[in-house]
């Protein structure tokens, strides 16, 4: 497999794919969804049969969480999120 180059954008790949520039492009769903189809572009979602991996695009603590426990209020959220028992609750 080669790469013909990588591009500054992450999503530029869904245009040039509707262009027919590539044959197949890596990113998002989300942008593939946003920049593909919705667009008029014959571009195709499509996820391997065996599954993904989840992004976890931030994690934050609210105002509202007590002040001196942030630290390990943020530590036990993070872990929650990269847990198998968050994954099973996702699906």
């Amino acid at each position: 497999m080669s790469i013909i180059h990588y591009n500054k954008s992450g999503s530029a790949c869904v245009t040039q794919v509707g262009f027919g520039e590539i044959g197949v492009g890596l990113t998002f769903s989300h942008d593939i969804v946003k920049k593909g189809p919705s667009r008029g572009f014959p571009v195709v979602l499509s996820f391997p049969k065996e599954g993904t991996g989840y992004e976890i695009g931030a994690i934050a603590l609210t105002k509202r969480w007590p002040k001196p426990n942030r630290s390990q209020n943020l530590h036990r959220l993070d872990s929650l999120c990269k847990s198998a028992e968050s994954d099973e609750k996702v699906v």
